[in-house]
Protein backbone atom coordinates (compact mmCIF):
# COMPACT_ATOMS: atom_id res chain seq x y z
CA UNK A 1 0.00 0.00 0.00
CA UNK A 2 1.09 3.56 -0.64
CA UNK A 3 -0.24 6.96 0.30
CA UNK A 4 1.18 8.49 -2.86
CA UNK A 5 -1.16 10.79 -4.80
CA UNK A 6 -0.34 11.76 -8.38
CA UNK A 7 -2.14 14.33 -10.51
CA UNK A 8 -1.63 15.74 -14.02
CA UNK A 9 -1.93 19.30 -15.35
CA UNK A 10 -1.68 19.78 -19.09
CA UNK A 11 -2.57 21.89 -22.12
CA UNK A 12 -1.97 21.95 -25.86
CA UNK A 13 -0.40 25.41 -25.51
CA UNK A 14 1.81 27.04 -22.87
CA UNK A 15 -0.95 28.99 -21.12
CA UNK A 16 -0.36 28.69 -17.38
CA UNK A 17 0.10 25.04 -16.41
CA UNK A 18 3.48 25.59 -14.75
CA UNK A 19 2.05 28.14 -12.33
CA UNK A 20 -1.00 25.94 -11.73
CA UNK A 21 1.18 22.91 -11.02
CA UNK A 22 3.29 24.87 -8.53
CA UNK A 23 0.20 26.41 -6.90
CA UNK A 24 -1.42 23.04 -6.23
CA UNK A 25 1.73 21.72 -4.57
CA UNK A 26 2.45 24.92 -2.64
CA UNK A 27 -1.08 25.52 -1.37
CA UNK A 28 -1.41 21.91 -0.25
CA UNK A 29 1.57 22.44 2.04
CA UNK A 30 4.18 20.45 0.11
CA UNK A 31 7.77 21.30 1.01
CA UNK A 32 9.31 19.07 -1.64
CA UNK A 33 8.72 18.16 -5.28
CA UNK A 34 9.69 14.81 -6.77
CA UNK A 35 11.71 15.11 -9.97
CA UNK A 36 11.74 12.09 -12.24
CA UNK A 37 14.97 13.02 -14.02
CA UNK A 38 16.96 12.93 -10.74
CA UNK A 39 14.73 10.46 -8.82
CA UNK A 40 15.03 12.82 -5.87
CA UNK A 41 12.87 15.13 -3.82
CA UNK A 42 13.82 18.80 -4.18
CA UNK A 43 12.79 21.86 -2.18
CA UNK A 44 9.73 23.51 -3.65
CA UNK A 45 10.28 27.04 -4.94
CA UNK A 46 9.05 29.81 -2.63
CA UNK A 47 8.39 31.92 -5.74
CA UNK A 48 8.62 30.37 -9.22
CA UNK A 49 8.37 33.64 -11.19
CA UNK A 50 11.41 34.51 -13.29
CA UNK A 51 12.44 38.11 -13.78
CA UNK A 52 13.65 39.82 -16.93
CA UNK A 53 12.25 40.83 -20.30
CA UNK A 54 10.55 37.44 -20.65
CA UNK A 55 8.69 36.21 -17.60
CA UNK A 56 6.87 33.08 -16.55
CA UNK A 57 6.73 30.64 -13.66
CA UNK A 58 9.52 28.39 -14.89
CA UNK A 59 11.38 28.63 -11.59
CA UNK A 60 9.19 25.68 -10.59
CA UNK A 61 10.83 22.28 -11.07
CA UNK A 62 8.15 20.30 -12.86
CA UNK A 63 7.93 16.84 -14.44
CA UNK A 64 7.59 18.25 -17.94
CA UNK A 65 8.05 15.65 -20.67
CA UNK A 66 6.71 15.29 -24.18
CA UNK A 67 4.90 12.42 -25.84
CA UNK A 68 3.07 9.31 -24.78
CA UNK A 69 6.06 6.94 -24.71
CA UNK A 70 8.20 9.24 -22.55
CA UNK A 71 5.38 9.81 -20.10
CA UNK A 72 4.74 6.07 -19.82
CA UNK A 73 8.32 5.81 -18.58
CA UNK A 74 7.78 8.76 -16.25
CA UNK A 75 4.71 7.22 -14.62
CA UNK A 76 6.51 3.89 -14.22
CA UNK A 77 9.44 5.66 -12.62
CA UNK A 78 7.10 7.34 -10.13
CA UNK A 79 5.58 3.97 -9.26
CA UNK A 80 9.02 2.38 -8.83
CA UNK A 81 10.63 5.13 -6.76
CA UNK A 82 7.94 6.64 -4.55
CA UNK A 83 5.44 5.36 -2.01
CA UNK A 84 4.15 8.58 -0.50
CA UNK A 85 3.66 12.28 -1.11
CA UNK A 86 1.91 14.48 -3.66
CA UNK A 87 3.48 14.11 -7.12
CA UNK A 88 2.64 16.05 -10.26
CA UNK A 89 2.95 15.53 -13.99
CA UNK A 90 2.92 18.18 -16.71
CA UNK A 91 2.92 16.12 -19.94
CA UNK A 92 2.91 17.89 -23.29
CA UNK A 93 2.57 16.92 -26.93
CA UNK A 94 5.53 15.52 -28.84
CA UNK A 95 8.07 18.14 -29.85
CA UNK A 96 8.16 19.03 -33.54
CA UNK A 97 11.64 17.57 -34.02
CA UNK A 98 10.49 14.27 -32.48
CA UNK A 99 7.49 14.22 -34.83
CA UNK A 100 9.81 14.82 -37.79
CA UNK A 101 11.95 11.90 -36.67
CA UNK A 102 8.98 9.55 -36.28
CA UNK A 103 7.47 10.62 -39.61
CA UNK A 104 10.86 10.63 -41.37
CA UNK A 105 10.53 14.31 -42.29
CA UNK A 106 13.24 16.94 -42.50
CA UNK A 107 12.86 20.10 -40.41
CA UNK A 108 12.91 22.10 -43.65
CA UNK A 109 9.80 20.17 -44.77
CA UNK A 110 7.90 22.35 -42.29
CA UNK A 111 7.82 25.06 -44.95
CA UNK A 112 5.30 22.88 -46.78
CA UNK A 113 1.75 23.22 -45.36
CA UNK A 114 1.01 19.56 -46.03
CA UNK A 115 3.98 18.46 -43.92
CA UNK A 116 2.98 20.75 -41.08
CA UNK A 117 -0.58 19.42 -41.15
CA UNK A 118 0.79 15.88 -41.04
CA UNK A 119 2.84 16.73 -37.98
CA UNK A 120 -0.06 18.44 -36.21
CA UNK A 121 -2.33 15.45 -36.79
CA UNK A 122 0.36 13.08 -35.50
CA UNK A 123 0.97 15.26 -32.43
CA UNK A 124 -2.70 15.48 -31.61
CA UNK A 125 -3.31 11.73 -31.85
CA UNK A 126 -0.32 10.91 -29.66
CA UNK A 127 -1.33 13.58 -27.13
CA UNK A 128 -4.94 12.39 -26.97
CA UNK A 129 -3.86 8.76 -26.56
CA UNK A 130 -1.48 9.81 -23.78
CA UNK A 131 -4.12 11.68 -21.78
CA UNK A 132 -6.65 8.88 -22.18
CA UNK A 133 -4.02 6.42 -20.92
CA UNK A 134 -3.16 8.63 -17.94
CA UNK A 135 -6.82 9.18 -17.00
CA UNK A 136 -8.25 5.71 -17.73
CA UNK A 137 -5.45 3.16 -17.41
CA UNK A 138 -3.44 4.90 -14.68
CA UNK A 139 -6.39 6.51 -12.87
CA UNK A 140 -4.44 9.75 -12.50
CA UNK A 141 -6.65 12.87 -12.23
CA UNK A 142 -6.15 15.13 -15.27
CA UNK A 143 -6.63 18.91 -15.17
CA UNK A 144 -6.86 20.17 -18.76
CA UNK A 145 -6.36 23.90 -19.42
CA UNK A 146 -8.20 24.85 -22.61
CA UNK A 147 -8.14 27.87 -24.92
CA UNK A 148 -10.05 29.25 -27.90
CA UNK A 149 -9.70 31.94 -30.55
CA UNK A 150 -10.56 34.70 -28.06
CA UNK A 151 -7.00 34.41 -26.68
CA UNK A 152 -5.22 34.04 -30.01
CA UNK A 153 -3.40 37.33 -29.53
CA UNK A 154 -1.73 35.96 -26.39
CA UNK A 155 0.19 33.47 -28.52
CA UNK A 156 1.65 36.24 -30.70
CA UNK A 157 4.16 37.01 -27.94
CA UNK A 158 7.27 34.97 -27.34
CA UNK A 159 7.91 33.92 -23.77
CA UNK A 160 10.81 31.97 -22.34
CA UNK A 161 10.69 28.32 -23.39
CA UNK A 162 12.41 25.29 -21.95
CA UNK A 163 13.92 24.55 -25.36
CA UNK A 164 14.01 25.64 -28.97
CA UNK A 165 11.01 24.69 -31.12
CA UNK A 166 12.92 22.33 -33.43
CA UNK A 167 15.74 21.09 -31.21
CA UNK A 168 16.49 20.27 -27.58
CA UNK A 169 18.78 23.30 -27.27
CA UNK A 170 17.97 25.37 -24.18
CA UNK A 171 17.16 29.04 -24.63
CA UNK A 172 15.53 32.03 -23.00
CA UNK A 173 16.57 34.44 -25.77
CA UNK A 174 13.54 35.92 -27.53
CA UNK A 175 15.61 36.96 -30.56
CA UNK A 176 16.91 33.41 -30.96
CA UNK A 177 13.38 32.03 -30.84
CA UNK A 178 12.14 34.58 -33.38
CA UNK A 179 15.04 33.83 -35.71
CA UNK A 180 14.31 30.10 -35.51
CA UNK A 181 10.76 30.75 -36.78
CA UNK A 182 12.16 32.76 -39.69
CA UNK A 183 14.79 30.14 -40.55
CA UNK A 184 12.33 27.24 -40.44
CA UNK A 185 9.10 28.62 -41.89
CA UNK A 186 10.26 31.54 -44.06
CA UNK A 187 13.67 30.41 -45.20
CA UNK A 188 13.14 30.98 -48.95
CA UNK A 189 11.60 34.43 -48.51
CA UNK A 190 14.32 35.45 -46.08
CA UNK A 191 17.04 34.40 -48.52
CA UNK A 192 15.33 36.20 -51.42
CA UNK A 193 15.35 39.51 -49.54
CA UNK A 194 18.98 38.97 -48.52
CA UNK A 195 19.89 38.37 -52.18
CA UNK A 196 18.22 41.69 -53.03
CA UNK A 197 20.33 43.43 -50.38
CA UNK A 198 17.27 44.21 -48.24
CA UNK A 199 18.78 43.46 -44.86
CA UNK A 200 18.21 46.59 -42.76
CA UNK A 201 15.81 46.44 -39.82
CA UNK A 202 13.08 48.28 -41.77
CA UNK A 203 13.45 45.73 -44.60
CA UNK A 204 13.22 42.83 -42.17
CA UNK A 205 10.10 44.34 -40.57
CA UNK A 206 8.40 44.68 -43.96
CA UNK A 207 9.30 41.17 -45.09
CA UNK A 208 7.99 39.70 -41.85
CA UNK A 209 4.80 41.75 -42.16
CA UNK A 210 4.24 40.13 -45.56
CA UNK A 211 5.27 36.63 -44.49
CA UNK A 212 3.72 36.19 -41.07
CA UNK A 213 -0.04 35.69 -41.20
CA UNK A 214 -1.30 35.80 -37.61
CA UNK A 215 -4.93 35.70 -38.70
CA UNK A 216 -4.57 33.06 -41.43
CA UNK A 217 -3.09 30.49 -39.06
CA UNK A 218 -6.43 29.08 -37.91
CA UNK A 219 -6.29 26.88 -34.86
CA UNK A 220 -8.80 25.67 -32.35
CA UNK A 221 -8.74 23.68 -29.16
CA UNK A 222 -11.13 20.90 -30.10
CA UNK A 223 -9.56 18.17 -27.99
CA UNK A 224 -12.25 15.86 -26.65
CA UNK A 225 -11.35 13.43 -23.87
CA UNK A 226 -13.67 10.50 -23.28
CA UNK A 227 -12.68 9.98 -19.65
CA UNK A 228 -13.25 12.03 -16.54
CA UNK A 229 -11.05 15.11 -16.22
CA UNK A 230 -11.24 18.69 -14.92
CA UNK A 231 -11.70 21.17 -17.78
CA UNK A 232 -10.75 24.78 -17.13
CA UNK A 233 -10.54 27.67 -19.60
CA UNK A 234 -7.21 29.52 -19.51
CA UNK A 235 -8.91 32.90 -18.98
CA UNK A 236 -10.51 31.58 -15.78
CA UNK A 237 -7.06 30.50 -14.65
CA UNK A 238 -5.47 33.83 -15.63
CA UNK A 239 -8.03 36.30 -14.33
CA UNK A 240 -10.04 34.40 -11.69
CA UNK A 241 -7.03 32.53 -10.41
CA UNK A 242 -7.76 32.08 -6.72
CA UNK A 243 -11.31 30.84 -7.22
CA UNK A 244 -10.26 28.55 -10.07
CA UNK A 245 -7.37 27.01 -8.12
CA UNK A 246 -9.58 26.47 -5.07
CA UNK A 247 -12.10 24.60 -7.22
CA UNK A 248 -9.34 22.44 -8.70
CA UNK A 249 -7.98 21.66 -5.23
CA UNK A 250 -11.46 20.62 -4.10
CA UNK A 251 -11.80 18.37 -7.17
CA UNK A 252 -8.48 16.75 -6.26
CA UNK A 253 -9.65 16.32 -2.65
CA UNK A 254 -6.68 18.34 -1.42
CA UNK A 255 -6.82 20.57 1.65
CA UNK A 256 -5.52 24.13 1.31
CA UNK A 257 -3.11 25.53 3.90
CA UNK A 258 -4.58 28.99 4.41
CA UNK A 259 -1.30 30.33 5.82
CA UNK A 260 0.31 29.52 2.47
CA UNK A 261 -2.47 31.37 0.67
CA UNK A 262 -1.26 34.64 2.26
CA UNK A 263 2.20 34.16 0.74
CA UNK A 264 0.78 32.88 -2.54
CA UNK A 265 -1.58 35.80 -3.26
CA UNK A 266 1.05 38.49 -4.10
CA UNK A 267 2.93 35.99 -6.28
CA UNK A 268 -0.34 35.13 -8.03
CA UNK A 269 -1.03 38.81 -8.73
CA UNK A 270 2.42 39.23 -10.27
CA UNK A 271 1.81 36.17 -12.42
CA UNK A 272 -1.56 37.55 -13.55
CA UNK A 273 0.21 40.73 -14.67
CA UNK A 274 2.49 38.70 -16.95
CA UNK A 275 -0.53 37.42 -18.85
CA UNK A 276 -2.23 40.80 -18.85
CA UNK A 277 0.87 42.38 -20.41
CA UNK A 278 0.86 39.78 -23.17
CA UNK A 279 -2.84 40.35 -23.86
CA UNK A 280 -2.81 44.16 -23.69
CA UNK A 281 -1.45 44.66 -27.23
CA UNK A 282 -4.05 42.51 -29.07
CA UNK A 283 -6.79 44.20 -27.01
CA UNK A 284 -5.53 47.63 -28.04
CA UNK A 285 -4.68 46.74 -31.64
CA UNK A 286 -8.02 47.83 -33.22
CA UNK A 287 -7.68 51.27 -31.60
CA UNK A 288 -4.02 51.53 -32.67
CA UNK A 289 -4.86 50.70 -36.29
CA UNK A 290 -7.77 53.15 -36.38
CA UNK A 291 -5.53 55.89 -34.98
CA UNK A 292 -2.81 55.23 -37.57
CA UNK A 293 -5.23 55.11 -40.51
CA UNK A 294 -7.06 58.29 -39.48
CA UNK A 295 -4.18 60.22 -37.94
CA UNK A 296 -5.46 60.22 -34.36
CA UNK A 297 -3.15 60.66 -31.42
CA UNK A 298 -2.49 57.39 -29.58
CA UNK A 299 0.60 56.38 -27.62
CA UNK A 300 2.53 53.56 -29.35
CA UNK A 301 5.89 54.20 -27.69
CA UNK A 302 6.03 50.82 -25.93
CA UNK A 303 5.69 48.57 -28.99
CA UNK A 304 8.05 45.65 -29.41
CA UNK A 305 9.53 44.90 -32.83
CA UNK A 306 7.17 41.94 -33.25
CA UNK A 307 4.19 44.17 -32.47
CA UNK A 308 5.40 46.64 -35.11
CA UNK A 309 5.44 43.74 -37.58
CA UNK A 310 1.84 42.82 -36.72
CA UNK A 311 0.72 46.45 -37.15
CA UNK A 312 2.38 46.69 -40.56
CA UNK A 313 0.87 43.33 -41.52
CA UNK A 314 -2.62 44.57 -40.61
CA UNK A 315 -2.14 47.80 -42.55
CA UNK A 316 -1.12 45.82 -45.65
CA UNK A 317 -3.68 43.01 -45.54
CA UNK A 318 -6.65 44.73 -43.89
CA UNK A 319 -6.36 48.31 -45.16
CA UNK A 320 -4.37 48.08 -48.42
CA UNK A 321 -1.77 50.43 -46.95
CA UNK A 322 1.93 50.26 -46.25
CA UNK A 323 4.50 52.47 -44.57
CA UNK A 324 7.42 54.51 -45.87
CA UNK A 325 9.83 53.02 -43.37
CA UNK A 326 13.21 53.57 -45.05
CA UNK A 327 15.72 54.28 -42.26
CA UNK A 328 12.94 53.89 -39.66
CA UNK A 329 14.59 51.72 -37.00
CA UNK A 330 11.73 52.18 -34.54
CA UNK A 331 8.13 53.30 -34.97
CA UNK A 332 7.46 56.85 -33.68
CA UNK A 333 5.90 57.31 -30.24
CA UNK A 334 2.49 58.48 -31.53
CA UNK A 335 0.10 56.91 -34.05
CA UNK A 336 -0.48 60.30 -35.72
CA UNK A 337 3.24 60.43 -36.61
CA UNK A 338 3.04 56.98 -38.20
CA UNK A 339 -0.01 58.16 -40.18
CA UNK A 340 2.25 60.60 -42.04
CA UNK A 341 4.25 57.63 -43.39
CA UNK A 342 1.27 55.81 -44.93
CA UNK A 343 1.26 54.98 -48.62
CA UNK A 344 -0.76 52.58 -50.82
CA UNK A 345 0.47 49.00 -50.61
CA UNK A 346 2.25 47.96 -53.83
CA UNK A 347 3.09 44.37 -52.86
CA UNK A 348 1.07 41.63 -54.59
CA UNK A 349 -0.88 39.73 -51.96
CA UNK A 350 -1.54 36.02 -52.05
Amino acid sequence: MTDRKTYCVTSVKSIGCTFLDWSILYLSGQNKVFKVDTLEWHDISANPLQSGAVSNAHGHRKNHYSGWQRNKDVVQSIHNNTTSGLISLYPIALHIDDCCRDLQLNILDLQQPSSMQQILAYQKQDYTNMLEWIAQDQQIPVIYVAFDTTVKGYLWSFRALDRMMTSSKKTTDINELEQEVQDVFFRASQQHWIDLGLTEIWDIRERMALDMRPYDNHWSDDLLLAHDHYWVHCQDLWFDTESTVRKIMAWLNLDIIEENVKRWLPIMRSWQQIHNNNLRFPRHLPKILKSIVHGYKHDISQLTFQQEVIIQHCLIYQHGLNLKTWKLNKFPACASQLHLLLEPNFHPLH
